[in-house]
């Protein structure tokens, strides 16, 4: 986890997670905090059959979303 501090203020602290919105029930796994949905914004590893069932831990995975181009 990374903690930043800003100006004036405490750490504050974030956990990011995915949730795999696929799922059915998977919404039902958000009990409080932010939910952004990015699966239109990111790169989706799952429509790629060979990295469908593998993690953002894999080298691989994780170098395949930073691709996701910047919006305009």
């Amino acid at each position: 986890m990374q903690t930043t501090h800003l100006p004036g203020r405490g750490p504050v602290a974030a956990v990011i997670s995915s949730i795999g919105i696929r799922h059915d029930g998977a919404h039902g796994l958000v009990t409080d905090g932010l939910y952004l949905d990015l699966s239109r914004v990111l790169r989706n590893p799952a429509d790629d059959p060979a990295k469908r069932y593998r993690t953002g831990l894999d080298d691989d995975v994780y170098a395949h979303v930073l691709k996701t181009p910047p919006e305009p």
